[in-house]
């Protein structure tokens, strides 16, 4: 049945210990049965607010796709099918309490996830902070709210986030590989169970399905630091960072050009301080927006290794291994399209021979 919560206001019992089995007690007299397909608590928000920031990537107003099912919440972000970003976060993994409907297999919502995140740090985000910030948050789907409770110190504040339009075009969760097997995420195969748990709400045009259409060509692992450093030597008043990858030499190049000049950094497969694992297959060369390449940079700064492939579309996909404090793994998925007419391989044709979305 989906789960009752008695609450005054919108939840209690964030700093008393009170919520057990999805059931938070409010004040005697002023209670009230409220139903939520799923709920959710976690002791301190530092992490989740560390690993959910990464997907900021505008001033305001920027919206996110909330799934949840029994194994977990994916947060997804996209922008104009030329953009995604999405976050695991396994239940066992993140939260203290965890509970779901039995009536539904899972919840989806689309929020304003800049009014999310603001709620989310309204105490702090953890510098100078001299205590942690606790968290109960819950979905309404019959008032189309999602309810967040934080607490610092005694302080409790309540939000009631109202959701957007649910016809969703962002769904991402059915993802395959060329072969049909899910396709779990490749740094992650302690979080492979939760993550194909999540694989359950199909969308045929979702930028990772589309993506898993077409055979992956090139894949490396490499230190995220070294990405990091090698991103941030390029220079951003071009429109576009170029990714070569190839079995032979240069092997691996980032490039950007301007007025000023040209600015390129490669590394050599062999150097065992850069790369875990270099399997390339084809000479790729695929030029992608800076805009959207941006957003890299940020979640380059909280991750370990980053995992990038290429597919024959010349299609690129990230995914970055994000350590928190409390030495818990998320994973963070990350596709741009190639812009049009520029990618070049040695046998197999340009990325737009045919449609990108067919």
């Amino acid at each position: 049945a989906p789960l009752p919560c008695e609450r005054s206001g919108a939840m209690d019992g964030a700093s008393s210990g009170a919520a057990t089995s999805a059931t938070a007690t409010g004040t005697a007299g002023d209670q009230q049965v409220v139903q939520f397909q799923f709920y959710c608590k976690l002791a301190n928000t530092k992490p989740l607010a560390t690993v959910l920031g990464t997907l900021m990537y505008k001033p305001k107003d920027q919206q996110a796709v909330i799934v949840a099912h029994k194994q977990g919440i994916c947060f997804l972000v996209e922008e104009s099918k030329k953009f995604q970003c999405r976050v695991y976060l396994p239940q066992a993994e993140n939260f203290q309490q965890y509970e779901f409907s039995d009536e539904v297999q899972s919840v989806e919502l689309r929020i304003n996830f800049s009014i999310f995140m603001e709620c989310l740090n309204i105490f702090g985000t953890g510098v100078g902070q001299q205590h942690a910030t606790a968290m109960q948050m819950a979905y309404n789907s019959a008032q189309s709210r999602l309810i967040l409770m934080l607490e610092d110190a005694g302080v409790i504040t309540e939000a009631l986030i109202h959701t957007l339009d649910s016809g969703l075009t962002m769904r991402d969760l059915h993802v395959t590989s060329p072969d049909g097997a899910p396709a779990a995420p490749a740094l992650a195969p302690a979080l492979a169970a939760a993550a194909d748990a999540l694989s359950s709400a199909p969308l045929q045009d979702s930028m990772s399905a589309i993506f898993n259409r077409h055979p992956t060509v090139n894949e490396v692992i490499m230190q995220a630091q070294l990405l990091r450093e090698a991103l941030s030597e390029m220079d951003w008043s071009d429109t576009h960072v170029r990714l070569l990858l190839s079995p032979d030499k240069p092997y691996f190049r980032l490039s950007t050009e301007s007025v000023a000049g040209s600015i390129e950094m490669e590394y050599p497969k062999d150097a065992t301080e850069v790369f875990d694992k270099f399997e390339c297959k084809q000479t790729q060369t695929n030029r992608y927006s800076v805009q959207f390449m941006k957003p890299a940079l940020k979640i380059l700064a909280v991750s370990a290794k980053t995992m990038m492939r290429t597919n024959t579309r010349g299609m690129l996909m990230m995914q970055f291994l994000v350590m928190t404090e409390e030495h818990k793994s998320n994973f963070v998925d990350f596709v741009v399209m190639p812009e049009e007419g520029d990618e070049q391989s040695d046998d197999q044709g340009g990325a737009n021979d045919t449609p990108l979305f067919d």
